[in-house]
C-alpha cells in the first residue's frame, strides 16, 4: 500500500534538476532522429521523390515537433509534482520486468503504480520478480527519490 506524503526539502531539490527523461529523450532525438532524417532524405532522390532537401527538413520537422510534445508534456508533469508537492511512499513487490533489449521497466503490483522506468542497469539487474522495495517516488512525473531493498538503498546516494 502506498501513503501519499509531502515533499521534503531534498526531494523537492531533486525535482527541480532537470529531468533525466528530459535528458534522455534529448540524446535520442540527436543521435537518432538527426542522422536518419538525412539519411531518409536520400530518398527523396528517388525517381517519384520530391527531393533530398524537402524529404530531409520535412522528417526533420516531424521529429522536432514529436520532441517538442514530450519534452512539454514531461516539463508539465515536473512542474505539476513541484506545485503540489505530493510523493508516493511504501513497500511495492516486483511482479515483471520488461524483456526487450535496452528496456528497464519494472512492474509492481499496485494500481497507483503499475510501472515505473529505471535509468541504470546496475540497479535494473539487482531487482527481480519477488522482491520487495521500499520506495519514495514522485506522484505525477514518477521520479524516484528512494528505493530501497532489505534496507540497503539501489540509488547510492547518501
Amino acid at each position: 500500500m502506498l501513503t501519499i506524503e509531502t515533499f521534503d526539502q531534498a526531494d523537492l531539490q531533486k525535482i527541480k534538476t532537470i529531468p533525466r527523461s528530459i535528458k534522455v529523450t534529448l540524446l535520442i532525438f540527436l543521435l537518432l532522429c538527426v542522422p536518419f532524417s538525412f539519411l531518409f532524405g536520400l530518398l527523396g532522390l528517388t525517381k517519384k521523390g520530391h527531393g533530398y532537401w524537402v524529404t530531409t527538413i520535412s522528417l526533420l520537422a516531424v521529429f522536432t515537433l514529436l520532441l517538442m510534445f514530450v519534452i512539454i508534456k514531461d516539463y508539465f508533469l515536473y512542474y505539476r509534482d513541484k506545485t503540489t508537492r505530493q510523493k508516493y511512499k511504501g513497500e511495492i513487490t516486483i511482479i515483471g520486468k520488461s524483456k526487450g533489449k535496452g528496456e528497464k521497466i519494472v512492474f509492481t503490483d499496485l494500481p497507483e503504480l503499475k510501472k515505473f522506468i529505471l535509468y541504470t542497469k546496475e540497479i535494473f539487474d539487482s531487482i527481480h520478480v519477488g522482491d520487495k522495495l521500499d520506495i519514495e517516488i514522485s506522484k505525477f512525473s514518477k521520479t524516484i527519490l528512494k528505493l530501497d531493498k532489505d534496507k540497503i538503498n539501489l540509488l547510492n546516494e547518501n
